[in-house]
């Protein structure tokens, strides 16, 4: 195979939905599938074909791109995938394990496909605008052959060598972002006990070197307005569980994003699983207060 034409995608989640357009807008046809067909719809309206079942679009596809929640999504997808997987090429994005991508390269290698890793930095509105980063398990010499559709969504391809190194990238770069709303929060709340007020710190941290780029777009979430979740806290704390597992397998010490998943998971517990990421940052500001008006020792400084 020396072109893609028609690329097959598997889950229309708000990722995928913000994905298949722009693969549409670059002239790709694009086959879909989703175990909600009603996730589909969106981009049929816009042009994408709805394969009956997964094995069907396949068959009627040059290159197979799948984003899926979890490990075990992956593994029971591709279980299926695999055989039909004879001289097809498989772009698999999900935040999962790099183990659970060797293991899924080598069924569908059995069966005569090739499967690389892909997975992107960023979330549905850089998708949108094709600004997201692609980390890809594969040499720079498939680039003449993968690089077209990844640059239709990707504005930065990382061509890793092999795979699981995209995931091995990405889960090391998530383990940063999945501290920073707490850390963020911690600032934000120092600033305020120090008489400034919460606007003007975030204002001060949007134009410093500790500011993310997403940061600007997640002040209206910070401040208590509403806003629509890019990347809810529910699929925050499983990539954590996906850091902690691979730091555990490779003997890192993780104790400060340890600390910030038990942060989340109390946020879990009061109702923040569906809510965007950056909803924690006032989260944790709450905790803090709230852990002030708690009784306290009387301290040892006292005059």
């Amino acid at each position: 195979m020396n072109t893609i034409q028609h690329v097959g995608f598997i889950g229309l989640g708000r990722m995928g939905q913000a994905i298949v357009p722009r693969l549409l807008g670059a002239d790709f046809s694009v086959t879909v599938w989703n175990r909600t067909t009603s996730r589909c719809e969106p981009v049929i309206s816009v042009g994408a074909t709805l394969a009956e079942t997964p094995e069907a679009l396949v068959r009627t596809s040059d290159l197979v791109i799948t984003m899926l929640h979890d490990d075990a999504s992956v593994l029971d997808l591709y279980a299926r995938l695999a055989l039909v997987a004879d001289g097809r090429r498989f772009l698999e994005m999900s935040t999962v394990r790099p183990s659970t991508h060797r293991q899924v390269a080598g069924i569908v290698a059995r069966y005569g496909g090739v499967y690389t890793d892909a997975p992107v930095i960023g979330t549905v509105g850089p998708a949108r605008a094709g600004q997201l980063v692609s980390m890809v398990g594969a040499p720079a010499s498939d680039e003449p052959l993968l690089g077209p559709v990844l640059k239709a969504f990707s504005r930065k391809q990382w061509w890793l060598g092999s795979v699981g190194l995209g995931a091995a990238m990405k889960l090391s770069l998530n383990l940063i972002l999945c501290s920073y709303w707490q850390l963020l929060g911690e600032s934000l709340a120092l600033a305020e006990r120090s008489g400034l007020s919460r606007e003007l710190m975030l204002e001060a941290v949007i134009d410093s070197p500790a500011a993310l780029a997403m940061l600007p777009a997640k002040k209206e979430v910070i401040l208590g307005g509403n806003s629509t979740a890019a990347f809810d806290v529910a699929g925050l704390y499983k990539d954590m569980h996906a850091i902690a597992a691979e730091a555990a397998a490779l003997d890192v010490p993780i104790p400060g994003m340890q600390a910030a998943m038990a942060q989340v998971m109390q946020a879990i517990g009061h109702g923040y699983a569906s809510r965007d990421v950056a909803s924690l940052t006032p989260y944790f500001i709450e905790a803090v207060n709230a852990a002030d008006r708690q009784p306290r020792a009387e301290s040892l400084w006292k005059a």
